[in-house]
């Protein structure tokens, strides 16, 4: 496991927790807290094939079944769990403004999905890291979002449980407590 930061307080606390960070640097690009995570995955990818983003919220409920990163490897190169929110969340929609991908724990082995995820970010400073994600996977389903692309696409992440999430899992491997 690597674990990756920005910031020498966030360096000095991982140390101090017995973990040796990749450190990218005193401060994480202005502007743009969501910017900072998707660089992280942009800079695991370099290192590893595939990598999967945990918040720091995020929890560990069961033990790693021996068939998990296969399973990962099944379905799209970037996957998340599918969320519906009260509020709008994505304006370029028509339909399905209000769900959206989690942005807590993220599955990815493709440098190439974690770069556009970055440029995508770039070009829209203002948004979060899961309206990122949407963009990026309305981008590859169509203008039409719809459920049934998602699943065909193989983008839901069966293993992370959360609040308003529309696909729960029935034995999660992670959550939010």
């Amino acid at each position: 496991m690597e674990v990756f930061c920005f910031g020498e307080e966030n360096r000095q606390f991982l140390l101090s927790l017995g973990l040796c960070p990749v450190y990218l640097g005193s401060e994480p690009p202005p502007g743009n807290l969501w910017l900072a995570k998707l660089l992280i995955l942009r800079e695991a990818l370099r290192r590893h094939r595939a990598v999967i983003w945990l918040d720091w919220d995020v929890h560990q409920l069961l033990s790693v079944p021996s068939r998990f990163w296969n399973q990962l490897a099944s379905g799209a190169p970037l996957r998340v769990s599918l969320r519906q929110y009260r509020r709008r969340q994505c304006p370029w929609r028509k339909k399905h403004a209000r769900k959206l991908p989690g942005g807590a724990v993220i599955y990815c082995r493709s440098l190439t999905v974690a770069q556009e995820l970055v440029r995508i970010a770039v070009a829209h400073p203002q948004w979060t890291d899961e309206q990122v994600i949407a963009r990026f996977v309305d981008l590859r389903l169509g203008e039409s979002f719809d459920l049934s692309g998602w699943h065909q696409g193989g983008w839901e992440l069966e293993c992370y449980r959360v609040r308003g999430q529309l696909f729960p899992p029935s034995k999660p491997l992670f959550a939010v407590r």
